[in-house]
């Protein structure tokens, strides 16, 4: 079994470590974003969860302060009108659906403006 060596300069030498160093140097950085990344999204699930609860307990105050709060008999009849809708939409695609409230909301909103003009 031969070895052969092969013999840098200086020059070459110092060229090489240098390109070494800063790969290993590359990489460390890479390696450090890559745990910063991590930690940030260990972070941004941790606050989703959290954010998700304080909804869930938000929801459950707001039944709670609906509850407590007197109801009108508007109330009845406005869902008396969603249940009136509902029947007369069912036959409609969803994009007639959807310009039809919207030219509902149109139409209640202009009907506003003019009570409005009337002061």
């Amino acid at each position: 079994m031969s070895l052969e060596y092969v013999k840098f300069s200086a020059s070459e030498s110092l060229y090489g470590e240098k390109n070494l160093l800063i790969s290993e140097l590359g990489i460390l950085q890479f390696v450090k974003r890559i745990k910063n990344y991590k930690k940030l999204r260990q972070e941004e699930l941790n606050m989703k969860i959290l954010l998700k609860k304080k909804m869930d307990e938000l929801i459950e105050m707001l039944s709670i302060l609906d509850k407590m709060l007197p109801h009108t008999k508007m109330a009845g009849l406005i869902k008396e009108k969603k249940h009136h809708l509902k029947d007369r939409m069912e036959g409609m695609s969803e994009d007639d659906k959807e310009s039809y409230t919207l030219e509902q909301e149109v139409e209640r909103i202009r009907r506003k403006l003019e009570v409005l003009r009337e002061y």
